[in-house]
């Protein structure tokens, strides 16, 4: 056998083995992948998933399906207040509640700290500290034909009669802002704001401070009450005016008729006075 042909046959048992060689590495490779990938999809016989809050969760927040997760935890760690999936639960069942004491992130929620529509102390949980729940009595005009949720934020108005004695015994009528910025905590019966479906409502409870609440139950008898919807994010126009102040319009600063009216009811008497020949005319 001649040196060439020799080096050839080296050459070629060199590459096939290095061929085996890569070839079995390969297979290994998946072998090892395939295993993970069976252990991973394998359930973890010693964990459970319980509800957990996906991020902090202050008192009386209202709960959305955004603030919440499933998280798995040691089947021996998992306390019997504790929210277990898969035993009839969903977090659509907490949607809507009202958290009582706060839950940090990654904390388990139960039932002793969130409080649910309808169950004792649920529109106590909703109230900031030291506020009260008043409700109003609304139309579909005066509660903006349904278009207002919890959450919202609303101004109060009052229209009125007002007797100008004095002044051609005209009753002139009026409407004015009462309160500004208040806080909605329920329309009706409904405190959930994320199913976004109007409602014609007749009752709107509003949350206000000891002394506005006080002025809400006295203007319900004084005329009738309107809620005005207040916008949710400011506005970018620097020609913008927010007026959080109290403000009233008269009848005639909406009707001109009336204004003439006012106007000729305001004209004064015409008394021609005669003085030494010299007639002055007086206007009282």
């Amino acid at each position: 056998m001649n040196r060439r042909l020799f080096a050839l046959l080296l050459i070629a048992v060199v590459a096939a083995g290095s061929t085996v060689l890569s070839l079995r590495g390969w297979i290994e490779g998946q072998r090892a992948d395939y295993a993970a990938a069976a252990q991973r999809t394998q359930p973890d016989t010693n964990t459970d998933e319980v509800l957990v809050a996906n991020t902090s969760l202050p008192a009386g927040l209202l709960v959305k399906r955004s603030h919440l997760r499933w998280q798995a935890w040691p089947k021996d760690a998992i306390a019997e207040s504790y929210i277990v999936r898969n035993r009839g639960v969903t977090i659509a069942d907490f949607e809507g509640t009202v958290v009582r004491t706060g839950v940090a992130s990654g904390e388990p929620v139960t039932d002793e700290r969130v409080v649910k529509s309808g169950e004792r102390g649920f529109l106590a949980a909703v109230l900031s500290p030291g506020q009260r729940a008043v409700s109003v009595p609304v139309t579909a005009t005066t509660g903006i034909a349904g278009f207002i949720f919890p959450g919202d934020r609303v101004d109060l108005i009052l229209t009125h009669a007002i007797d100008k004695r004095g002044d051609g015994d005209r009753t002139r009528r009026a409407s004015e802002t009462v309160l500004t910025n208040v806080r909605v905590l329920a329309v009706d019966q409904q405190t959930d704001d994320q199913n976004g479906k109007a409602a014609i409502a007749k009752t709107v409870t509003l949350e206000l401070s000891p002394r506005q609440a006080e002025i809400v139950a006295l203007i319900q008898e004084l005329g009738r009450l309107s809620l005005s919807l207040r916008s949710l994010t400011k506005s970018d126009d620097p020609d913008f005016v927010e007026t959080n102040g109290r403000t009233y319009t008269w009848d005639s600063d909406a009707s001109r008729l009336l204004d003439q009216q006012n106007r000729r009811a305001h004209k004064g008497t015409q008394v021609k006075v005669v003085k030494g020949g010299e007639t002055v005319i007086v206007e009282f």
